[in-house]
């Protein structure tokens, strides 16, 4: 067997991955919960009672404020340096520490003075906490990113980044079974474990170095040439992939409530596409077989998972209330997650190995994932207009959704060919 290329760099001049994966899995239980799980504390009738529509409107606003950050991270940073020129990477990772800690105070502060979460003023807070808190999160990641995959590569990039992978992803269904506890009883006091969250992940930037080990491009490995043609077709998808989960997750509420789902259930249930995302990032780590001349299958496969997961999560609830109901639905958002999984590693992956590991690299693939955060619940107000213009009955509205989703589906698949020739 071939030994492993040692890392671009020496070991002592890289961020323990174990800091950046502790980091990582921190701040996942905050952006997991504000991205992810805020439309079951929007829709709780002991918070904000939002309305599926609400939700989707909600869900427009993140994506496009989470694009906005993504693509910010690194010409901000650059900027932030020419005016403050001692400023670090670690340093802009403080300051987003101290500001997300501050944002997710708010809405606890509000409850404090007797506002009312369905008031003027609480939807206000909960405006000002996701706008702000989203954008802040598309600038997280990119750099968080660059100091995982920062001075390494080939089989060492894989597995750091397969590690990273099963890390964020597993703080995610956590965040979902813990804030099913308060849903009932009190949900903005999620907001206030997330605002300790917060503070708890600065402390271990005292083990990140000052900067992300560079890319050096004249130190490393020739890729195959298949690995651009795969990276094209990735990120045709990626976007595609996101579009169908932020679709899903606005209604899911909706869908499982109109199963007859308790609310402290709704979040577990919801989860059912995570878990099965978490072990599919875990066998992708340790098996490499995906990559390289063999990896047409994996978009091939991701593909086709997403696309028969997502749709029958969708319809199979209009079955109405039946002992077979919520396991298809469940069965359906297993197979979702494990295709979500297989895609986005696969594209992470040629996106850092092709591109670079810096922050610009890490936010391209960020930015398409806002892309499809933004594109999704537009699909889902598409189908609540064509209720409220009458050409829809309501019963229908969340299959109208599958039908604008496919289109953009066929629309993808067109280029991917294109692309692919």
């Amino acid at each position: 067997m071939t030994p492993s290329p040692p890392p671009l760099h020496p070991p002592n001049s890289l961020t323990p991955l174990w800091a950046a994966n502790l980091f990582t899995f921190i701040n996942s239980l905050g952006t997991g919960l504000v991205t992810n799980g805020i439309f079951y504390l929007t829709q709780s009738e002991q918070g904000y009672q939002f309305t599926a529509v609400e939700n989707l409107w909600l869900g427009v606003a993140i994506g496009i404020t989470y694009i906005a950050g993504a693509k910010a991270a690194g010409p901000l940073q650059r900027r932030l340096r020419r005016l403050f020129p001692r400023l670090t990477s670690r340093g802009f990772l403080l300051l987003i520490m101290a500001a997300m800690s501050l944002l997710c105070a708010i809405p606890p502060a509000l409850a404090s003075f007797g506002v009312q979460p369905r008031s003027t003023l609480g939807i206000l807070g909960l405006a000002t906490l996701t706008l702000a808190y989203s954008p802040l999160s598309g600038m997280l990641w990119p750099t968080v990113e660059s100091y995982v995959a920062g001075g390494r590569r080939g089989a060492q990039l894989r597995s750091a980044i397969g590690v990273w992978n099963v890390v964020w992803s597993s703080a995610i269904p956590l965040a979902y079974w813990g804030m099913s506890g308060l849903i009932e009883r009190s949900p903005i006091a999620a907001f206030v474990g997330l605002s300790i969250v917060h503070l708890a992940a600065a402390a271990l930037l005292t083990r990140f170095r000052a900067e992300p080990a560079p890319h050096a491009h004249e130190e490393h490995e020739p890729h195959p040439p298949i690995y651009q043609r795969l990276l094209r077709v990735l990120r045709l998808m990626l976007p595609l992939a996101y579009v169908m989960t932020s679709a899903l997750g606005p209604i899911l509420p909706e869908l499982l409530k109109g199963l007859g789902i308790r609310e402290t259930w709704r979040p577990i249930i919801g989860s059912a596409w995570l878990v099965p995302r978490v072990l599919t990032f875990y066998l992708m780590q340790r098996w490499h077989g995906w990559h390289g001349t063999r990896g047409w299958l994996t978009p091939i496969v991701a593909g086709a998972m997403l696309l028969f997961g997502f749709a029958g999560a969708v319809l199979f609830p209009l079955l109405g209330v039946s002992p077979v109901t919520i396991p298809l639905v469940i069965a359906s958002l297993t197979i979702f997650g494990t295709g979500m999984a297989v895609l986005y590693a696969a594209a992470i992956y040629y996106a850092l190995e092709v591109g670079n590991s810096g922050v610009d690299a890490g936010g391209t693939h960020e930015a398409l994932i806002g892309v499809g955060y933004t594109l999704g619940p537009i699909c889902g107000l598409g189908g609540a207009g064509l209720v409220h213009a009458g050409l829809l009955v309501s019963r229908y509205e969340q299959a109208a959704v599958l039908g604008f989703v496919s289109v953009l589906v066929l629309v993808v698949a067109a280029m991917l060919v294109r692309s692919a020739k």
